[in-house]
């Protein structure tokens, strides 16, 4: 300890002035002024200056005593005081691994924690575990956590869970943490990566599902083909049956008003001019009169 380091100059000062300097007088000043300069080194080493956001942790021969604020403050010559950092501290891992449900190695890169330690309790802190908390409680509790919850999901579920899987650590590093009077204020993970086997297995598997769905989109396309085809050869098939039963009535309707009279009379329309001369069918039902068709053929004789 320094203060220890000063006696020890001053006493050995003072032994040399003793046995060397034969000058009485002078050895009276000389261990008065040793004496004096022990005191104001030591009283200046006893004065602390502690910043904002650190507190100062007094050791007494070694036992944690107390602890200061931040300001001026004074310990006792055979003291010593570390500073213990009380602002949100940040612990960073660049990659941890884990196991997913499938057993499927994971990787969690650039994990941050931040935390803070409650001002009160530092020299309990430090009484308990030591100034190496970080190393000996957080560490180690946040790789035990972040393995027993990635456990829970499937390799591919972690990414798009991966705040949420956050949230769930930091619940339980929270309360792990809160008996050594350490507030955690949150859990961030950067990023998710797979070994790279596994990352070849997910391309050659997006590949096969996006050649499946082209193929699906495919068969969809010749579907959708085939049904327009339907609809135009069912469009066409019902014009046609329109169109026939149409005709069938338009003939039906004929066949009722052709009489054999009216067919007799339209023959004779369609007669040439010059046609003198005309075989006609006999029996009843004729429109003709031969007498008179024969009188009319005589007439037009020259």
């Amino acid at each position: 300890m320094f203060w220890i380091m000063i006696i020890i100059a001053v006493v050995l000062g003072g032994i040399g002035v003793i046995f060397f300097v034969k000058d009485l007088q002078y050895k009276k000043i000389v261990l008065i002024g040793l004496a004096s300069g022990a005191l104001v080194i030591t009283l200046f080493s006893s004065v602390k200056t502690i910043d904002s956001g650190w507190v100062g942790v007094v050791y007494n021969f070694g036992a944690i005593t107390g602890q200061f604020g931040e300001g001026l403050q004074v310990i006792a010559p055979w003291q010593d005081m570390q500073l213990a950092n009380i602002q949100i501290q940040n612990g960073s891992f660049e990659s941890l691994d884990s196991d997913s449900k499938e057993n499927q190695k994971i990787f969690l890169t650039n994990v941050s924690v931040n935390f803070q330690v409650a001002p009160e309790n530092v020299q309990t802190l430090y009484r308990n575990v030591g100034p190496n908390y970080y190393e000996v409680i957080i560490v180690p509790r946040v790789k035990n956590i972040l393995k027993d919850e990635v456990v829970k999901y499937e390799a591919l579920d972690v990414q798009p869970e991966r705040e949420k899987l956050g949230k769930d650590v930091a619940s339980k590093l929270r309360k792990e943490l809160d008996q050594y009077s350490i507030t955690l204020v949150d859990v961030l993970i950067d990023d998710i990566t797979f070994s790279a086997d596994f990352d070849k297995a997910i391309e050659e598997a997006q590949i096969a599902t996006q050649n499946t769905l082209r193929e699906e989109q495919r068969i969809m396309q010749r579907r959708h083909e085939a049904e327009q085809a339907r609809e135009v050869a069912r469009g066409k098939a019902d014009a046609l049956s329109i169109e026939a039963q149409g005709q069938a009535l338009a003939n039906e309707a004929l066949a009722k008003s052709l009489t054999p009279m009216l067919i007799q009379f339209q023959a004779l329309q369609k007669l040439a001019d010059n046609i003198k001369i005309a075989i006609m069918p006999s029996g009843e039902g004729i429109i003709v009169d031969p007498t008179t068709l024969l009188e009319d053929l005589e007439k037009d004789k020259p």
